[in-house]
């Protein structure tokens, strides 16, 4: 009777048991399914124009995605048919902005700027680029520069070169009242622009041919409203008259451009 008893008593304790054990089992499965759903970070926004790309990330400076296109680009170039995403802190008291430039795959350029607040991925502009030729290698394709000296950085984007060592670009001016970027022509129109922040002036310079003896070279001011002044140009050019070359220099002094010409230095 005992026996019985305990074996009965044995049982139903080991099918108790197993019966706990089932439940918990459930429980748990349950809780690590609903946790992982919930804690599982979403993919980063796609672009918000006509691209399938997913930008990393960066806290300042540019990043061009991979292309998982299968022909390949020439090595003179820079592959951007995955798109480039830049991250700039444009002046200390502002929020970082995030800059997407989308490509055109067929082509491999750069044809629109999504600009955004980085923290909101708030869209602050939707612009058309201009980029005639494919970037070449070796070359910042975005870089954030003060062209007007006021304190806030502007967009520079690469736009055409040549063999001769020449490179435009887009020079997009931060206007601190409105929030935008708005392309300065004058800017733009420059060949390899470069700033002088001891002196607050803009330089250009053009090569022309003849191994370098061809050029213009340039320094410009710029006023408060973002007006270009020519302060001074030096202009070497082939005289088929005298079959020697001409240099042409032009001064601003008070107002008036002093000029000179004689003739100029190729070579040794």
């Amino acid at each position: 009777m005992d026996f019985g008893k305990k074996f009965v008593q044995g049982t139903a304790f080991l099918l108790g048991f197993l019966l706990v054990g089932f439940v918990v089992l459930i429980f748990i499965n349950f809780i690590l399914k609903h946790n992982f759903k919930n804690t599982t970070p979403p993919p980063l926004a796609s672009s918000t124009f006509s691209t399938n790309t997913d930008f990393p990330r960066t806290i300042d400076g540019c990043i061009t995605s991979p292309s998982d296109l299968s022909k390949s680009v020439d090595s003179v170039f820079t592959d951007v048919r995955g798109g480039v995403v830049c991250h700039f802190l444009i002046h200390p008291q502002l929020s970082t902005y995030t800059f997407e430039l989308i490509p055109n795959t067929a082509e491999n350029r750069l044809e629109r700027l999504i600009i955004k607040e980085y923290e909101t991925d708030k869209i602050m502009q939707n612009l058309r680029i201009k980029m005639d030729s494919e970037p070449p290698s070796g070359i910042n394709i975005v870089t954030a520069e003060d062209f007007n000296f006021d304190g806030y950085l502007d967009l520079k984007i690469i736009n055409w070169w040549g063999a001769t060592g020449n490179i435009g670009y887009t020079i997009l001016l931060f206007n601190p009242t409105s929030d935008t970027f708005i392309e300065h022509t004058g800017l733009s129109n420059l060949s390899n622009p470069t700033i002088i922040p001891n002196s607050q002036t803009i330089s250009s310079y053009s090569t022309g041919g003849m191994a370098g003896c061809i050029y213009t070279a340039q320094t410009y001011s710029i006023t408060d409203n973002n007006k270009l002044v020519l302060q001074h140009e030096e202009k070497q050019d082939w005289d088929n008259k005298t079959q020697s070359v001409r240099k042409q220099t032009k001064t601003l002094v008070d107002g008036t451009y002093d000029t000179s010409l004689t003739t100029g230095q190729c070579g040794n």
